[in-house]
């Protein structure tokens, strides 16, 4: 029997975590490909909330550079892309692990590339979850990988489709 998160948890509760784990997803993304240096947020202002993930997130995003292409390592013939997807950003966290970040004009969109890259891949997808903004997290796997992915509602109505990707399997 599933219990909907409705009924565990207040609206305010489930609205504040969903803002953090947003924030976090795109921090993560953001983290990723922002230069390194010593003095990593600068000196927070009096006054300011520096330490929130959604701060730090748009100080880094705002200096941050998108990249719209595949690394050369990703694992395109384990993850394919549907035609209808764009490439909002993407990088190589290791030599086995991913992260990749689709847009769509809108919801709709955003369920057609999520249905054909489950489809495409041929991924088991477990752990299924509406969150709070009408998105959706889970966890999909393969023979070869396992990927966390989560859509993101933006204000606009366009939708993020967030996937980091582990591969399973070391290759020869």
């Amino acid at each position: 029997m599933t219990i909907p998160l409705s009924r565990v948890f207040s609206p305010r509760t489930r609205r504040a975590a969903t803002a953090a784990l947003t924030a976090l997803v795109l921090s993560l993304g953001a983290v990723s490909c922002a230069a390194e240096s010593d003095d990593a947020g600068g000196s927070p202002g009096k006054g300011s909330d520096s330490t929130s993930p959604e701060t730090q997130w748009e100080r880094e995003s705002t200096t941050e550079t998108l990249n719209h292409t595949l690394p050369e390592s990703f694992p395109s013939d384990l993850f394919a892309l549907p035609s209808e997807a764009t490439i909002y950003n993407t990088g190589e966290r290791s030599d086995s692990e991913w992260f990749l970040v689709l847009k769509a004009t809108d919801a709709e969109a955003a369920r057609v590339i999520w249905d054909a890259i489950v489809q495409q891949n041929m991924f088991s997808v477990s752990d299924e979850a509406t969150t709070s903004d009408g998105g959706v997290s889970a966890t999909l796997t393969s023979e070869s990988l396992a990927v966390q992915a989560l859509t993101i509602t933006d204000a606009d109505g366009s939708v993020l489709l967030s996937y980091d990707l582990t591969r399973t399997i070391a290759t020869s």
